[in-house]
């Protein structure tokens, strides 16, 4: 997938340079409900999507892919599939 052009919406893969919104996004829609390392996490799934999407240090997953919605130029959302080793894949919005 490249980009997704819907009501001026773009749908993109994550880049290097969205890991900040991603871990800001991640650990402002967490800490109401989770405890632990929020930023470790958003770390954990950004480095296995930009690893081509293997995830080896996952406990259940095999592979990450992230996407970034972006509105005017500026990323407003991202979601994250997660791909289980059944082979089924968990979607993550919001909190990727």
């Amino acid at each position: 997938m490249t980009e997704a052009l819907v009501n001026d919406i773009i749908v993109r893969p994550a880049r290097a340079d969205d890991f900040d919104f991603v871990a800001d996004l991640m650990i402002r829609a967490l800490t109401p409900f989770y405890d632990g390392d929020h930023y470790a996490h958003a770390r954990r799934i950004f480095d296995a999507h930009m690893a081509g999407g293997v995830d080896h240090v996952g406990q259940f997953s095999v592979g990450q892919h992230m996407f970034i919605a972006e509105s005017d130029g500026q990323p407003v959302e991202c979601h994250s599939c997660c791909q289980q080793e059944t082979g089924d894949c968990q979607d993550q919005p919001s909190h990727c």
